[in-house]
């Protein structure tokens, strides 16, 4: 009998003795869990179009097939029924990709400019006289033509990154033009 209870009380201490273990472990001070980090998709890219890499292909997978073609343009049909998509290509590859955006994509110049920061430039055409401007995220890939007066967002440009504004009027963008003055409006 004597040794039945010397028994059950070498296996409670073992039990205590393990469960003040655990209980160390898992209190000690300085373990961190490290969540890891989510992917972000590129700030450049449209669902899976990303220029500078996505080609043809792909691009008429997620937009359809063009409805329309000038040289190495391509309009692809969008939710707005007089506006297109379109997607400037250099050697099947797209390079720029041209949004159009609707009321009910609930997309807003203030979200934009929050998310993205104030290292843009703006642009200026022919639509700034009613206060639609082209802002431009050089590094970042991304533009959009927007209002901050009235929060619209009319388009929103994905293109492969360049590293100076006047590269991306002259590739992207020759309407367009960084001082206001310039416009001719009639």
């Amino acid at each position: 009998m004597k040794n039945l209870l010397t028994n059950k009380k070498s296996l409670l201490i073992l039990f205590v003795l393990i469960f003040l273990v655990v209980v160390w472990i898992l209190l000690k001070p300085g373990r961190q869990e490290v969540a890891p980090t989510p992917s972000t998709p590129a700030v450049n890219s449209w669902g899976s179009l990303l220029p500078g890499a996505s080609v043809f292909e792909d691009v008429n997978e997620q937009l359809g097939e063009p409805v329309k073609q000038k040289d190495d343009m391509y309009e692809y049909t969008s939710r707005n029924p007089n506006i297109n998509n379109e997607v400037l290509f250099e050697n099947k590859v797209a390079v720029l990709i041209k949004r159009i955006t609707v009321i009910e994509d609930n997309i807003q110049a203030k979200v934009l400019f929050s998310q993205y920061g104030s290292d843009y430039t703006t642009l200026y055409s022919d639509r700034s006289t009613g206060g639609d401007n082209l802002y431009v995220y050089l590094s970042k890939g991304l533009a959009f033509i927007g209002n901050p007066i009235d929060n619209s967002v009319l388009e929103i440009w994905y293109f492969k990154p360049v590293s100076a504004i006047e590269e991306f009027i002259s590739k992207y963008a020759p309407g367009f033009t960084t001082d206001f003055s310039d416009i001719h409006t009639f």
